[in-house]
């Protein structure tokens, strides 16, 4: 859709004027993955121009309180991540193939925001930036949703040799998949749920449960088979069980073998 392009051009906006200034730039209309036309200008400004007319409401009666609450996080990571944070990103960069932990990714603590609660997206210089809601993430799940966003990032910074996600995709596009199947969409995406679980699990949280457990993202029929696949899989390869090419390969058959088990 649209979002791409006004999620670039607000990355470095600081209130609602420069909003409306910085999205009256954007062309007329943007083209979608899928080849539609949307009108994007127009409507980026229409929302820019409703959050401008609350904005001095929210400052004043809402914003005081996710203050205070982006403090107390910011205090609880100095004490509780800090000390393993780069195990935790050597852990998930080095098992996915991501590249250089050294990158800086943006991360923009919030009180509130949309569900799912957590995004990642390309500011104007194609690098990853992070948006997290405090109050949808509680406990160590702010853990996992910072992993997870974490490794979108690099995904969206790493798109050469190396890469285990992309390595997945294409190899599932050259077997004939379409670019937007469920296997090649959403396929590489649980091992994303699964890595950054596993993450916080094994260095900071040892009774962590999984998101897809809690939230019952795992059990879901479209994702199944999938995830039948996908999950032993990678469990096998980070316990050092398989090799990474095996557990590429598995995967791939797997996620082949199961679309065509339920193609219509």
């Amino acid at each position: 859709g649209g979002w791409p392009a006004i999620d670039a051009a607000l990355t470095k906006c600081k209130n609602t004027s420069e909003a409306m200034q910085a999205l009256a730039q954007l062309p007329e209309t943007t083209t979608s993955r899928q080849g539609k036309t949307i009108r994007v200008r127009d409507a980026a400004i229409r929302y820019a121009k409703v959050l401008n007319a609350v904005e001095a409401s929210y400052l004043k009666n809402v914003a005081p309180q996710h203050q205070t609450l982006v403090a107390q996080t910011n205090a609880h990571l100095t004490k509780i991540f800090n000390p393993k944070k780069l195990t935790c990103f050597s852990y998930l960069s080095n098992s996915l193939g991501l590249g250089d932990i050294q990158t800086s990714i943006p991360v923009f603590l919030v009180g509130e925001a949309p569900w799912p609660g957590a995004f990642t997206f390309w500011d104007s210089t194609k690098k990853g930036n992070v948006v997290i809601s405090i109050e949808a993430n509680p406990g160590s799940m702010f853990f996992e949703t910072l992993m997870h966003e974490t490794i979108h990032a690099l995904d969206l910074e790493n798109t050469g040799t190396g890469n285990i996600l992309e390595e997945i995709r294409t190899r599932l596009k050259n077997a004939g998949l379409a670019e937007n199947d469920i296997a090649v969409v959403q396929g590489p995406h649980l091992l994303v749920f699964i890595q950054a679980g596993e993450t916080v699990r094994r260095f900071l949280d040892p009774a962590h449960q999984h998101y897809g457990d809690v939230k019952g993202l795992y059990q879901y029929p479209g994702l199944q088979p999938l995830v039948k696949v996908a999950r032993p899989v990678w469990m096998n390869h980070l316990d050092n069980k398989i090799s990474r090419e095996e557990a590429i390969k598995q995967i791939v058959d797997g996620f082949l073998k199961a679309r065509k088990e339920t193609a219509p």
